[in-house]
């Protein structure tokens, strides 16, 4: 069996996987005293406002990917089915396979789940290099219409991976279909034939026929005020009667200009109804998470529309944005704006056919961290990431983030240590290693 992920309403959720060992997690703090050191000492000072500090483990050549997603009866795991195999009401499970590409054992992992508007999360874990996981949800009860799951393995980024962009995947599936049942009532009101010959007809008696169509509509599953295409076929029951008159005989012109003579009037009676089935708008994003500054990629199939506009709840999410629509598929993609504050957001699609096109989709900001680079002496230089620091500048770096820094060589010192606060690193005594970035603001020094 696979393991075992319970979703509730989008707040802390637990999620596990059979043959797990629970495992506590404790924080790690370091406290740092500032050494007064000699003219040949060089200092990093990293200013952060939060005061505790948390150190991921790293695995090297570890590479963490969600590798598949499918659906599966309750009653029949391990046998993946299509979502409209699916009855409305039946239990089911959402299956992932969680799978380590890399030389390495990755070790405290944690994997995020996202169904609809529920999310869940399990871990630690631990998995061998080459292995592979399955953690589900479920049972879950299968409602009708279009639903999206998104799976992200090491959403922290807590795992140092050869591979940061395979660890997530999403999976859209549609669940049952709508039914409308459709009626017309038509009056028909018909003269001779009109046609581009001329001819004459003689006749001794004038006939009337009387023909009603009646439909009634039922309408289930669909949104109030759309429109919806059907086809009906019907079966037609007329009912006619003939009069014999006693009147003069009449000449009938039939002509492509002009019809005279008594009209007929047909009245048809008959009861017709048809289904329809109706496939939900989709929106995916590419990715489904990112820093202030990250391009968005939006997709989505089956809109109606021909124009559309992005909104976000809370507010505040674009930097600018693009959408369009063409033959039903909607592409676009958005800019995350600078000032936007870390946290979940819920995007949704307005389009100019209404609410018939309703579709929405989830997205995270992921916080940046502010580091601040101190050196003793000031005119001292570190090379971060390749780039050069001078006394009292600042960096801005996601959360999680392994940074190189090398203390830069000046005349007539040597490197004595780093300080870190807020920080680690991974060798104090070393003038190039590697900083871990976890706390809003931070400073380092020598």
């Amino acid at each position: 069996m696979p393991g075992y992920i319970k979703l509730k309403s989008r707040s802390h959720l637990p999620l596990c996987r059979k043959g797990d060992v629970t495992s506590e997690v404790h924080p790690i703090s370091r406290t740092s005293t500032r050494r007064l050191l000699s003219c040949l000492c060089f200092s990093i000072l990293l200013l952060i406002a939060l005061s505790t500090l948390r150190f991921p483990a790293y695995a090297g050549a570890s590479d963490l990917t969600v590798d598949s997603i499918w659906v599966e009866r309750a009653s029949a795991p391990g046998v993946p089915v299509a979502g409209t195999d699916l009855a409305l009401n039946e239990s089911f499970n959402i299956v992932a396979s969680i799978k380590n590409l890399g030389q390495e054992a990755a070790n405290g992992y944690y994997l995020d789940v996202y169904y609809d508007n529920d999310y869940g999360r399990g871990g630690p874990d631990n998995i061998a290099a080459g292995e592979v996981q399955e953690w589900y949800v479920g049972p879950l009860t299968a409602t009708a219409g279009t639903h999206i799951t998104q799976w992200v393995v090491d959403p922290d980024s807590l795992i140092a991976e050869l591979d940061e962009s395979n660890n997530q995947k999403a999976l859209t599936f549609t669940i049952g279909g709508e039914t409308s049942t459709t009626t017309t009532t038509t009056t028909t009101t018909s003269v001779p034939v009109t046609t581009n010959s001329t001819s004459t007809t003689t006749s001794s008696n004038s006939t009337t026929v009387s023909t009603t169509q009646t439909t009634t509509t039922t309408t289930t599953n669909l949104t109030t005020g759309s429109t919806y295409s059907y086809t009906t076929n019907s079966t037609a029951t007329s009912t006619s009667s003939s009069t014999q008159s006693t009147s003069d005989p009449k000449i009938w012109l039939a002509s492509s200009t002009e019809s005279t003579g008594a009209p007929t009037t047909t009245t048809s009676s008959s009861t017709s109804s048809s289904t329809s089935q109706t496939t939900p708008a989709t929106l995916a994003l590419t990715p489904v998470s990112g820093s202030v500054g990250a391009v968005i990629s939006v997709s989505g199939s089956n809109y109606q529309g021909t124009s559309c506009v992005l909104t976000s709840a809370p507010s505040g999410l674009f930097a600018s944005q693009t959408c369009s629509i063409v033959a039903g598929t909607l592409t676009g993609s958005f800019t995350v704006d600078l000032a936007a504050p870390a946290g979940d957001y819920t995007l949704a699609v307005q389009t100019d056919a209404g609410s018939i096109d309703s579709a929405t989709s989830n997205f995270s900001v992921i916080p940046t961290y502010t580091v601040t680079f101190y050196t003793v002496p000031s005119s001292a230089v570190v090379t971060v990431d390749g780039t050069s620091k001078t006394d009292g500048t600042t960096g801005t770096y996601l959360s999680g983030a392994r940074i190189r820094v090398v203390a830069g060589p000046l005349a007539g010192y040597s490197f004595a240590n780093w300080e870190a606060n807020g920080v680690s690193v991974d060798s104090a005594w070393s003038a190039d290693t590697y900083m871990t970035v976890s706390v809003l603001e931070s400073s380092l020094h020598s």
